[in-house]
C-alpha cells in the first residue's frame, strides 16, 4: 500500500533522473552540433582554399568512392570516405583539392555543383 508521502519521494526520484538524463542529452547534443559546425568550417575553408581539378571516378561502391586525379603533374588516387549518389566508373567530377594534402582526400562541392560534362 503507498501512502502519499512514499508517492512524492518516488515522483521527486522520478524527476530527478528525469533531469540529469535531459542534462545528459543536452551536452550530447552541444558535442555532436560542435562537430557538425567543425566539419562544416572545415569544407568551407578548402573549397574557399582549394585548388579546382577534374577527376575520374575510380569505382562507386554503396558507402565509397575511390577517384583518381592529376595535380602538379603528379597522379592522385585516393577514397572520399563517403558516397556520392548515381556517380559510376568513368564519370568525371570536379573536386577541390589542398596542394599541401594530396593524400588527405578532396573536398566535393555540394551535389548540384559537382558534375562536370564534357
Amino acid at each position: 500500500m503507498c501512502t502519499s508521502e512514499t508517492a512524492s519521494v518516488k515522483f521527486t526520484l522520478f524527476k530527478r533522473c528525469l533531469c540529469a538524463a535531459g542534462v545528459v542529452l543536452l551536452l550530447a547534443g552541444n558535442v555532436f552540433l560542435g562537430m557538425a559546425f567543425a566539419m562544416a568550417l572545415d569544407a568551407a575553408c578548402s573549397l574557399k582554399h582549394g585548388i579546382r581539378t577534374e577527376a575520374i571516378v575510380g569505382d562507386a561502391w554503396d558507402d565509397n568512392v575511390m577517384i583518381r586525379y592529376q595535380a602538379d603533374g603528379d597522379a592522385y588516387a585516393g577514397f572520399l570516405g563517403r558516397p556520392i549518389p548515381s556517380v559510376r566508373k568513368g564519370d568525371p567530377i570536379t573536386v577541390y583539392y589542398d596542394p599541401d594534402k594530396h593524400l588527405s582526400m578532396p573536398t566535393l562541392p555540394s551535389p548540384n555543383q559537382s558534375r562536370s560534362l564534357y
